[in-house]
């Protein structure tokens, strides 16, 4: 009789279940993340096998990858590897097409992303081919370090959403979280947030007695919860005694008695409950003749007490030592380096590593796997090292891996490690793939670096660290690079290269910054091995020594850095901001002067600029513009007319084209010289187009689209802006991607989108602002979607932000707190638009007067005019005792003539509807009706729908203050068509309310047409239907022109049959005629029904006005009385010390009236 472990899974049918679970919600819907947690060989990924019935039913993908102990430094590799192999198997098995039409998905997806991938992804390039004109822009060299890695996570991502579908779910499984590299835990976090990857089951699983409370894992997860994810956590605890008796009685085709029962019980002393070690455990038991045959030939035997007693190995890494010894010295050999390759390897980078044939590495591994020590990757595929190919391997656990490194003695492991890395460098250099392989072989050849001797080693060593911590700092992988560049410097100190010591020092310090050890730094940049020796290197250490300082909150001390470099190569600026100013206006004179000698169009094909120091000085002239901005705004001035000065001069670089782009910013923001600031920014567009790949389109269009609306209409000012969006999502230029995403959505807004849309693009933005990481995009994301949900009238107020959980003053005390002040200031703007457009125009006066940013983005211009307005609205209204809001109307009223001027698309209605305003206040009311009439036009032409609604407001209360309520209530219905089309309810209903008696006079005649002249049409209704319309319909005009109204009726007021359109005219006419005109005094609605009167028998219903205003025109009612005899009713007219009261009493069911 054998024992025989059966393949079965013992105590885990719950976590089975709940994965299951998991897996069928994610492959119909949206995706989904689960974590699994428990010891090292609790069975986390033996339960994720489980999920492969369900995934071959559905036809789905499960790719899965492994964090290494022992290699951690590789950014995104485990990622990288199991996305690779996922794009190998889709094209393996023909799904979905050839490979014509994956490309043709994989452009549709990433755009110009794809080159990114190309360089990245290995599968990638056979599926998409070399990077050509259509990826060129994913190649930006302009991306910062921070940008890099986000234009490789957006592609990823893009990637992994091409292969996830309903008909294909996907299951990403990553294993041992807890030694992934920040890089991959970010990328997981943008998974599970991203919106458009659907069909996806992402599982991670970790050993939790190894992730702590401050752990990245443990981050990650507080991260999820507070995003609202769903997250699913499945913890494996130790398997129970009574798990191991059922494990046991199976192994031996028995059932459970007391020695099974016994030996559990030791097993499970001995093993703790761990699934795999109680497997070796047992393995172990039989193999050493612990369990075995007994006195009967079918049954097997032990001896408990032998059990008990025996010096056994107290864990599985010990025990499978304890195996790995009995192996022939090759095949253990072989397994020490496969060890150190990695838990999933590559039989011909083990080939290479030991200097044998690929045919040599696999026998040595048969005796391995024949213990089940080692397998290969993909079973189901044949294997043969006949063609190359690669022939990937892994240890059947980590604890395996663990003991075959443990084979190597300490002292050895910097040996064989170099050894490694020697033959691999030597492979990858003979087959041509040194960049694909760069971080294996650089990762031992560093783990052995102590032993090489040799200078042209050492320096050829250093030379690779440079190369694989630039990779790795493209990743924004910065602790990788850090010490990829630390080694490879503490290497190069000994040879005789100081650029290549400077370059590895530098590139140190600035990754030390870069992952916000702003001391570290400092200190770095201090003790720099070798002093810069040229222009360039002095700019570059200008550079980070200026970012250091700025991130710091030190924003004169890096001006101070910038201005020195820029003595030191030759060029004096004025310390004093008064002395800046003189010379800013001489350097802005000197640019005037060669436009006009030259022309801007004959620049534009000027020479690039060669000379490396006055690059360098553009360099570190662009570098101090972005402290400058901060506090000394003449010195912002001044560098930006000095850049432009240069490269006009002497030729354009690249950091000519961003120069000239902020000088054209700056002299639409500052000096109001519009057409010269279009005309710089369209320069630098098209010096830009003409760079190709190497352009920043992205920082470019975004910062022309955030003045632009000073010289194009606000329609084709958003086309910037997503041109912005496109580009930087496809260069990972996040930081201006998420810039350009605030203002799509502000314009949107301004615009008059309809809310819903836009609030479905904000939320859209709001998920990717959470992986840009860019604090005030996200404010202002979050922000936007309250101000929707305050005009469509979902939150506790019409001018609050909070609702559905979300506190306003808390969200804006942290901005305070945080200082992210451009979501501060667009804040402020919201608050003027909310007070504005709810009426409350001495409040908009208080909160603009609170100050804030300089009115030149689109939405601080909305907030100068709706000021303007509200100031106009308060002069005219004559309320306010203080002569401010005269002045605030004259002082923004020239600003908004001043850009009306420069850009009438988006300004004129503005310049209209204020002069119209200045003309009412002046009495002029023969020129300010026609000027009121021309804004509606321009608003209407601008496409600007809340400017319509405005205009159409404004112009609706000069007009009916004139009496003219015809021409009043057409604007009045021009306005809540605008409101209706943007969506704005709340805002509607509030016309509706202060227009309440035009539009019910209005009612009233309609109605008045549909009832009169006409014979009596009889029909059943609900009269408390009736009576209800009618109220609503009323209401809000007695609100407005009378002190009080009371209405009495019965809860019940049944059926009635008679021609209901003129019941429902003598309703309006007799209750809601009461409104029509605002009078002093109340009204009361009484309905009473009955049966005893004037009416015999008949039922009857009577509907009784009173009035506390006795005054009433009684020949005005006898159009009532003749329709109540229409109805077989009749109108009765009283008047008293109550005031007037009028009563219709008609019969609830129609009688012919007599005679």
């Amino acid at each position: 009789m054998r024992f025989q472990l059966p393949d079965k899974r013992y105590g885990r049918e719950a976590e089975v279940w709940a994965l299951l679970r998991a897996f069928e919600r994610a492959a119909t819907g949206a995706s989904e993340i689960v974590l699994v947690s428990g010891w090292a060989g609790a069975g986390k990924s033996t339960l994720v096998e489980e999920l492969g019935a369900s995934l071959a039913a559905r036809r789905g993908h499960l790719v899965a990858g492994k964090f290494d102990q022992y290699n951690r430094t590789v950014p995104f590799a485990t990622l990288l590897r199991a996305l690779d192999d996922l794009a190998q198997r889709v094209l393996g098995d023909g799904e979905g097409g050839d490979t014509a039409e994956w490309q043709e998905r994989l452009y549709e997806a990433l755009g110009e992303g794809t080159a990114i991938l190309v360089e990245t992804l290995p599968s990638a390039r056979s599926m998409i081919g070399a990077p050509s004109s259509r990826s060129s822009a994913a190649t930006s060299s302009s991306a910062s370090s921070a940008d890099s890695q986000a234009r490789l996570e957006h592609a990823l991502l893009r990637f992994l959403s091409v292969f996830a579908c309903p008909e294909h779910p996907l299951v990403l499984f990553l294993d041992d979280l807890q030694w992934a590299d920040d890089a991959s835990l970010r990328f997981l976090l943008a998974v599970a947030g991203d919106p458009s990857i659907r069909n996806t089951l992402l599982i991670g699983a970790y050993r939790d007695q190894e992730v702590g409370p401050e752990h990245p894992v443990t981050a990650a997860k507080v991260a999820l919860r507070q995003r609202g994810t769903r997250l699913e956590e499945i913890d494996l605890p130790p398997l129970g005694p009574e798990h191991l008796e059922a494990m046991i009685a199976d192994a031996l085709d028995a059932s459970v008695g007391p020695e099974i029962q016994a030996l559990a019980a030791e097993v499970h002393r001995r093993t703790r409950g761990n699934p795999f070690f109680v497997r070796e455990f047992l393995r172990f038991l039989v193999q050493e003749g612990f369990i075995a045959e007994g006195a009967a030939a079918d049954a097997l035997a032990w001896d408990l007490a032998q059990i008990r007693t025996a010096p056994l190995p107290e864990d599985e890494v010990a025990l499978i030592v304890r195996e790995m010894r009995k192996l022939p010295a090759e095949t253990q050999a072989t397994l020490q380096i496969a060890a150190c390759i990695g838990a999933l390897f590559d039989v011909n980078d083990l080939a290479a590593a030991r200097g044998t044939t690929a045919a040599d590495a696999l026998a040595a591994l048969a005796q391995a796997q024949g213990k089940n020590l080692v397998m290969p990757a993909d079973p189901r595929r044949r294997i043969s090292a006949a063609d190359g190919a690669p022939i990937p391997f892994r240890f059947l656990h980590d604890r395996v891996r663990q003991a075959a490194y443990e084979l190597i003695g300490e002292d050895d492991l910097p040996r064989i490690r170099l050894l490694v890395g020697r033959r691999l460098y030597a492979d990858a250099r003979a087959r041509g793939v040194i960049d694909e392989k760069l971080f294996e072989f650089v990762e031992h050849l560093n783990a052995g670096a102590s032993l090489i001797t040799c200078a042209a080693e050492r320096d050829e060593l250093a030379r690779l660290d440079l190369a694989a911590g630039a990779r790795a700092k493209a990743r924004t992988a910065y602790d990788a690079a850090a010490r990829y560049y630390a080694t490879g410097a503490a290497l190069a100190l000994s040879g005789d290269d100081p650029t290549l010591l400077f370059a590895l020092h530098l590139s140190r310090a600035e990754c030390v910054y870069l992952r916000g050890q702003l001391d570290e730094a400092e200190a770095l940049l201090v003790a720099l091995p070798v002093p810069p020796r040229t222009s360039t290197e002095k700019a570059a250490v200008c550079r980070v020594r200026m970012a250091v300082r700025t991130t710091r909150g030190r924003a004169a001390s890096a001006i101070e850095v910038g201005l020195d470099a820029l003595a030191e190569l030759g060029l004096d600026i004025p310390r004093d901001e008064a002395a800046a100013k003189i010379l800013a206006e001489k350097e802005h004179a000197r640019v005037r002067e060669r436009l006009a000698a030259r022309g801007l169009s004959v620049l534009a094909e000027g020479a690039p600029l060669e000379d490396p120091d006055k690059r360098a000085k553009l360099e570190i002239l662009t570098n101090l513009l972005a402290p400058a901005n901060l506090v000394r705004p003449a010195l912002f001035s001044l560098c930006a007319a000095i850049q432009a000065n240069i490269s006009l001069e002497h030729g354009h670089a690249d950091e000519s084209i961003y120069g000239y782009m902020l000088y054209g910013m700056h002299l639409a923001t500052s000096l109001g010289r519009y057409a010269e600031a279009g005309a710089f920014g369209k320069l630098a567009l098209r010096l830009d187009e003409r760079r190709g790949s190497a352009g920043e389109p992205c920082r470019l269009n975004f910062v022309y689209g955030s003045y632009a609306h000073f010289l194009e209409p606000i329609p084709d000012v958003l086309g910037y802006l997503r041109k912005a969006y496109r580009t930087g999502l496809a260069t990972g230029d996040y930081i201006y991607l998420s810039y350009a995403c605030s203002h799509i959505v502000l314009l949107r807004l301004a615009l008059g989108d309809p809310l819903k849309d836009v609030d479905e693009e904000a939320e859209r933005l709001l998920a990717l602002m959470e992986r840009t990481k860019v604090a005030s995009s996200i404010a202002v994301q979050t922000l936007v979607r309250r101000i929707l949900a305050a005009l469509a009238g979902r939150t506790i107020d019409v001018r609050s932000l909070s609702g559905d959980g979300f506190d306003e003053d808390t969200f804006v005390a942290s901005l305070r707190e945080r200082g992210v002040h451009f979501a501060l200031s667009w804040y402020r703007a919201a608050r003027i638009t909310l007070a504005f457009l709810n009426g409350d125009d001495e409040d908009v006066l208080v909160i603009a007067g609170e100050g804030g940013a300089g009115a030149w983005f689109y939405f601080a211009t909305d907030a100068v005019y709706l000021t303007c307005l509200a100031a106009a609205r308060l002069c005219a209204e004559g309320v306010s005792s203080s002569d401010e809001p005269y002045a605030t109307f004259g002082r923004n009223a020239a600003h908004i003539a001043g850009w009306a001027r420069a850009c009438p698309a988006n300004f004129a209605h503005k310049d209209l509807l204020l002069a119209a305003e200045r003309a009412r206040i002046a009495g002029d009311h023969a020129a300010a009706g026609p000027l009121y009439e021309r804004a509606v036009e321009a608003a209407e032409a601008a496409r600007l729908t809340p400017h319509v609604a405005v205009a159409r407001e404004r112009a609706a209360a000069f007009f009916r203050d004139r009496g003219d309520e015809a021409r009043a209530r057409i604007h009045v219905h021009g306005a809540l068509d605008a409101y209706s089309r943007w969506g704005t309810d709340a805002l509607g209903e509030r016309v509706r309310q202060e227009h309440a008696d035009l539009l019910l006079h209005e009612v009233i005649t309609e109605s008045e047409t549909e009832a009169r002249g006409r014979p009596v049409v009889v029909v059943p209704f609900a009269l408390g239907a009736l009576v209800a319309e009618v109220v609503l319909a009323v209401a809000p005009a007695f609100e407005r022109t009378r002190d009080a109204l009371r209405i009495e009726q019965p809860e019940e007021l049944g059926f009635m049959e008679s021609d209901e359109s003129k019941v429902r005219w003598l309703l309006l006419r007799v209750f809601g005629g009461r409104a029509l005109r605002p009078r002093p005094g109340s009204v009361a609605f009484r309905v009473r029904q009955g049966r005893e009167g004037r009416l015999g028998d008949a039922p009857w219903v009577g509907f009784e006005v009173t009035d506390t205003d006795d005054t009433m025109d009684v020949v005005s009612m006898e159009d009532v009385a003749s329709v109540c005899r229409e109805l077989g009713g009749y109108l009765a007219v009283e008047r008293g010390d109550f005031g007037a009261r009028s009563t219709v009493v008609i019969p609830m069911f129609h009688m012919a009236p007599d005679g």
